[in-house]
């Protein structure tokens, strides 16, 4: 053979030898998305790290003893800290509003005027902040306060203290009462100084903790509030982690999942739950079974997994998904061939997706991708 048809010949080769690879990675490409789900080759990398939590140590909660100061502290990261990073500060001053960070304050009963306008000034300039309990309400010398600076920081008319055996209990269905079954309630500790806000609508409710059957006297008991404050979120709890009597580091414990919600909401993360049909009763021991996790995989991106944890079929039900901020769209994908698409219906108004679950054998899991199109002002 020639030199210039032996060159041509090699050209040729090389040229069909590209185009094959070429078309086996594009065909690897096309499996592997039936199989593992979609996904951007060569994507940017996500915007920014996932939201963590910073647990602030107010210089007004040292009038405390340590000890107790630590231990509420230590109370979120045992809550949380499975799921999020979580760190302890001691200066507002050292946290950027910039959505990256929740900010959880350790005990707030003892915050001062220049204290709760800090908080109010980080949460307006953007930033996330989760309070439980009594806010301001005690002076340097344990001396009250009174309930005037809580009610302006909360936006309400009217703080209510509360007397006797209390528990928290699961209220109207939202953002924060996700993780807990219907009228689920939870034990905390015998503390007083407990508050309400005259709420009838609130998540999260207070009830009499001796007898599920017996009413508390008549007056505010709304135990939760949400609030856009400014550019940002606050949250507020009626008691915390650290007044737990069941134990924070029970896995799926009570706490845990409540503590999960608020999180979420502040921190414009979706959140899931799973409803039983209503053709079950909400006792139904295989519905109880199904656990739902989300895992953020980007900015816009989530996997959601469900898995039947029980030892029987669960005949489905639904998942019920708060995405915690406006969107615009959203994609569900299945992440295998053989899955079924999912059932799905978003209801934009109220920022919730809402997906029929197949039945489910015993160990048995699902799982799909979640795309969020969020208006340009609201994308991270």
């Amino acid at each position: 053979m020639r030199l210039p048809e032996r060159s041509a010949y090699g050209l040729l080769t090389t040229a069909l030898g590209t185009g094959l690879l070429a078309l086996g990675l594009a065909f690897s490409i096309q499996m592997i998305a039936a199989v593992v789900g979609p996904f951007e080759l060569l994507a940017p990398a996500p915007e920014g790290g996932a939201p963590g939590l910073s647990v602030w140590l107010p210089p007004s909660a040292s009038r405390d003893s340590v000890f107790e100061t630590r231990r509420r502290a230590r109370s979120w990261r045992a809550a949380l800290g499975g799921h999020v990073g979580v760190r302890e500060v001691d200066s507002l001053a050292a946290l950027a509003a910039d959505g990256q960070t929740v900010l959880a304050i350790g005990d707030a009963r003892w915050l001062t005027d220049l204290e709760v306008a800090a908080v109010r000034d980080f949460v307006q300039r953007g930033g996330a902040a989760i309070a439980s309990g009594a806010i301001a309400v005690l002076g340097p010398d344990r001396e009250p306060r009174g309930t005037a600076a809580m009610a302006e920081l909360l936006g309400v008319a009217r703080i209510a203290r509360l007397e006797g055996a209390v528990a928290l209990a699961a209220g109207r269905r939202g953002p924060l009462s996700a993780g807990l079954e219907p009228g689920q309630r939870l034990a905390v500790r015998d503390e007083k100084g407990f508050v309400a806000v005259d709420d009838a609508a609130a998540e999260l409710r207070w009830a009499d903790a001796r007898s599920p059957e017996r009413p508390l006297e008549p007056g505010p008991r709304g135990a939760s509030l949400r609030r856009e404050l400014g550019a940002g979120r606050l949250v507020w709890l009626g008691a915390g982690p650290d007044l737990s009597t069941a134990g924070v580091m029970t896995p799926g414990g009570d706490f845990t999942r409540l503590t999960a919600a608020a999180f979420a909401w502040a921190a414009r993360q979706p959140y899931a739950e799973v409803a039983a049909p209503a053709d079950l009763a909400p006792g139904d021991a295989a519905a109880a079974s199904l656990d739902a996790q989300l895992k953020r995989l980007g900015p816009r991106r989530h996997l959601v997994e469900v898995t039947n944890r029980g030892g029987r079929e669960a005949q489905g039900g639904t998942l019920i998904v708060y995405l915690n901020v406006p969107v615009q769209r959203v994609e569900l994908h299945r992440t295998i061939l053989q899955q079924d698409e999912p059932r799905f219906k978003f209801l934009p108004g109220e920022q919730r997706l809402e997906i029929r679950l197949p039945g489910l054998a015993a160990g048995a899991s699902l799982a799909f991708t979640l795309d969020l199109d969020l208006p340009e002002a609201g994308r991270a």
